[in-house]
């Protein structure tokens, strides 16, 4: 290669070490630089999570249970930064769960995309990862990013097809989106709206967070505070991530819609009323305990203001 490539590398540690270690090998044989895992020797594991020589913070092992998410923290946003700025994103086990998708998600905000072993994703039955992954080998993808920028002529119909394709996720079949949600804080209070988009048993409407699916070309951090300001009038800062996932959102207006959402702390730093837009009825400031203690709060907002509240203590 003759200009520097470098790579982060997702996929079931855990689960599938072995395939994550004979992606980063070959990435390596042919000059690439593997951003992350910084190794593939496992030193420790806890609670399903483990720890890899060269990872960022304590081991799981030496945590205490009540302070692993935090002991953790450190190593997932470094991961998360290789993912971001990497050349090359590369799936490289078959097993695909919430991690994987949030990481392909998280790549997509920031304008890249990702590749994937072919047998994989061909034997893969994740409506996401067929929306949103390209199949390639990884002297494939070594071979687009060697043409990059100019993606000329020596790189595969297919491939390019597929680049395309990734290029389009809410014309894809699969009815997958990526949203982002502010979780707004002042003063250790947290701000949310009641809304129709989310019913109690007895059908009335329910608290949750702001939120909104990502524009193409939008990333992250750039979403969050259009969205804070488009339905609140608050102006913001955009802070740590403290929660996300994959869901079937059946309580959404597009009913079975597959969804990956990361929902990140946006400091408030001065109160004032908030100026609504037609998705919410009601905007309220709550403490976390109330939050978490009452029923009138639909349950990702309560899982994502506990995060928040444990971080913003930490703090």
């Amino acid at each position: 290669m003759d200009h520097l490539v470098t790579v982060a590398i997702s996929g079931s540690y855990r689960k599938e070490i072995e395939r994550v270690r004979a992606a980063k090998t070959e990435f390596e044989a042919h000059g690439a630089i593997v951003l992350s895992p910084p190794s593939t020797r496992i030193l420790a594991e806890r609670e399903g999570f483990i720890s890899l020589a060269g990872d960022f913070g304590p081991r799981v092992d030496r945590a205490s249970f009540s302070n692993l998410a935090q002991v953790i923290g450190p190593t997932e946003d470094s991961f998360l930064a290789a993912v971001a700025v990497a050349t090359i994103h590369y799936i490289a086990t078959g097993h695909v769960g919430n991690a994987v998708l949030f990481e392909t998600a998280w790549r997509r905000a920031h304008g890249g995309t990702t590749h994937m072993n072919p047998r994989a994703w061909l034997a893969s039955d994740e409506p996401l990862i067929k929306a949103y992954v390209i199949p390639a080998t990884i002297p494939e993808v070594l071979k687009q990013e060697h043409c990059a920028p100019g993606m000329d002529a020596r790189i595969s119909h297919y491939l390019t097809e597929r680049a395309k394709l990734a290029e389009r996720p809410f014309a894809n079949p699969y009815n997958a989106s990526v949203a982002a949600g502010p979780v707004l804080v002042h003063d250790e209070k947290f701000g949310l709206v009641r809304t129709c988009k989310w019913l109690d048993v007895q059908g009335n409407p329910q608290w949750s967070l702001i939120g909104d699916r990502l524009y193409a070309g939008e990333n992250i951090d750039t979403a969050l505070d259009r969205i804070t300001r488009e339905q609140t009038g608050f102006v913001g800062t955009v802070g740590r991530t403290v929660y996300s996932g994959a869901t079937i959102g059946n309580n959404y207006h597009r009913p079975g819609e597959r969804r990956l959402y990361v929902d990140k702390i946006v400091v408030i730093p001065t109160l004032g009323k908030a100026v609504l837009d037609t998705r919410a009825e009601e905007f309220a400031w709550f403490d976390a305990k109330d939050v978490l203690e009452n029923d009138y709060v639909e349950p990702n907002a309560k899982a994502a203001v506990k995060a928040a509240a444990e971080y913003v203590r930490a703090a």
